[in-house]
């Protein structure tokens, strides 16, 4: 499953330090439909919304943010 590959991607990303550098949008019939998101380090991500997905790109003082919970939640900081 791309999501769940992803998922772990960005688990080992956190553990090694990386970080985002970029989030695009999927769009499908004018419809956002997940991210593509490109790392310093690690290869490219694609994140696919579930049913009735919800954007999960968030900001906090004006960063932009991507929230990953596992057994605690992480925040994986967006680099400018």
């Amino acid at each position: 499953n791309t999501n769940i590959s992803s998922l772990q991607t960005i688990v080992t990303a956190l553990q090694k330090n990386d970080y985002v550098t970029n989030v695009t949008p999927i769009m499908q019939n004018g419809k956002e439909v997940g991210y593509t998101i490109t790392f310093s380090k690690s290869n490219p991500i694609t994140i696919y919304h579930g049913k009735d997905g919800q954007t999960e790109l968030t900001e906090r003082m004006g960063n932009p943010e991507l929230t990953v919970k596992t057994e605690r939640t992480d925040i994986l900081p967006l680099s400018e």
